[in-house]
């Protein structure tokens, strides 16, 4: 089993588990944990130690950080190493796409590699742009 933990600034972890389980019912093995108050800064480092804690027994853990280098995924960086926790993985930039395809594919009992490939693939598909044309370029000329 691979547990997932959601990590970011503000209420944006717990707002993207909402949606992933409105979307797809999962509930277990997905935890939320946010930086809602900057000034308390090692806050979030203990909400991420007790959602690992609270995860052992999995194969694997992935923390889905919003950014590259805010204070969430540092602070998760910061476990990683210091702890030696190999079972510990991180994903930046996450998006409620690219975490569906990881819950899914967690509840399917996938591995980690399965995950991790699942999250690669999501990530090439999930953000585009709606390009506007001008009227007349769609109209067909006679």
């Amino acid at each position: 089993m691979i547990g997932l933990i959601v990590t970011g600034h503000g209420h944006f972890a717990t707002g993207l588990t909402s949606a992933v389980t409105l979307v797809t019912g999962i509930q277990d093995g997905i935890i939320a944990c946010d930086f809602d108050d900057a000034s308390a800064f090692n806050s979030i480092r203990v909400k991420l130690e007790n959602a690992v804690e609270t995860l052992k027994d999995y194969d694997a853990i992935v923390i889905f950080c919003d950014l590259f280098s805010g204070t969430p995924f540092n602070q998760a960086l910061d476990m990683k190493v210091s702890s030696g926790n190999e079972k510990i993985n991180i994903v930046y930039g996450v998006n409620l796409p690219l975490l569906i395809e990881a819950a899914l594919a967690a509840s399917n009992e996938g591995t980690l590699e399965d995950i991790l490939g699942k999250v690669d693939l999501a990530k090439q598909f999930s953000i585009g742009m709606v390009e506007n044309k001008a009227a007349d370029e769609d109209e067909d000329d006679f």
